[in-house]
């Protein structure tokens, strides 16, 4: 059964609507464009393993921020399918500028945002876990905030599936949910790696390499083995090449993990959830093994050590 909610008669109506939104799909920081009582609508139904919601607002920002990230426990797809308006999403350097009929989606482990450009614009938004999609299209990565066209092929069938469903779901029994969710997944995957054919000719583009490398980077952060060697090996690539990548980027992967990490202790450490936690703990939860090198390096980064920081919130 479909749940509706709505800013409607709310005292705070951009604080519930923020609250809605963490609660049917992601958490994200929602601002308005326009200041004036803020209006938002969602309804939301479950489809097996994924969920579809139906997404009306005024014209606002939503961010999804490191702050989010590291608060989240599992990682999820989002599929914005737009029905109404115009929006703009951006993600790793990209944008997908949307229109009636255009679909793009991004993925919750990293940072993007989602600018609604006109009031009233309206979204299908499918959300799913990203181990059901990633079997079927490991490169995921390399196809956030594209911009897929209705007007014909593949494309166009699976944005008419999707509205299609969302109409009739209500008089579907579990079972065929469960059916048109994997039904969904193969559509997906099979769109994607359409696009990804059309738009690469090399098997794995060195951008798109960098991407799966800090993917697996932020899915091992906590564990202090983690090293290059580990991560090439698992890509089946050669160590020397991953620092070649990084060395490309303007960084290293050492630098890049230690920064990560540090990322994340901060974040932690400003948590008030986390401040029964000693520092220690929270720094060792990071992969860190030693307490004098993130006390170094916390203060190298953020120019206050971890002690002061935490007092300071």
């Amino acid at each position: 059964m479909k749940t509706v909610l709505s800013t409607h008669n709310q005292p705070d109506r951009l604080t519930y609507w923020n609250d809605i939104i963490a609660q049917t799909l992601i958490p994200f920081e929602v601002s308005a464009l326009e200041d004036r009582p803020f209006f938002g609508k969602v309804a939301s139904d479950d489809i097996g393993f994924a969920t579809i919601s139906e997404v009306t607002s005024d014209r606002s920002i939503a961010q999804r921020t490191n702050r989010l990230i590291a608060q989240q426990t599992e990682e999820r797809v989002l599929v914005l399918f737009q029905l109404g308006g115009e929006s703009l999403l951006q993600q790793d350097r990209r944008e997908a500028h949307m229109r009636p009929g255009d679909w793009a989606l991004a993925t919750s482990i990293r940072p993007f945002d989602v600018q609604l450009a006109t009031n009233g614009y309206c979204h299908l938004v499918l959300e799913l876990p990203t181990h059901t999609l990633l079997p079927r299209f490991p490169l995921i990565d390399a196809l956030t905030a594209t911009t897929f066209s209705s007007q014909s092929g593949l494309s166009q069938v699976t944005f008419e599936f999707v509205q299609s469903l969302w109409r009739q779901m209500e008089h579907m029994s579990d079972n065929t949910l469960g059916q048109m969710a994997n039904t969904l997944v193969d559509l997906l995957s099979t769109e994607l790696s359409e696009r990804r054919q059309l738009t690469s000719a090399s098997v794995r583009s060195k951008t798109v390499t960098l991407l799966e490398i800090k993917r697996l980077v932020s899915q091992q952060l906590r564990d202090p083995q983690l090293s290059a060697a580990a991560v090439a090996t698992q890509l089946y690539i050669s160590e020397s090449y991953l620092h070649r990548l990084f060395k490309n980027d303007g960084t290293t992967f050492g630098r890049y993990m230690w920064a990560s990490r540090l990322e994340h202790s901060r974040v932690d450490l400003a948590d008030p959830r986390y401040s029964h936690r000693s520092i220690s703990d929270i720094a060792f939860s990071w992969g860190f093994n030693s307490l004098n090198h993130f006390s170094h390096a916390f203060k190298k980064q953020f120019g206050v050590s971890p002690r002061d920081f935490r007092l300071d919130r």
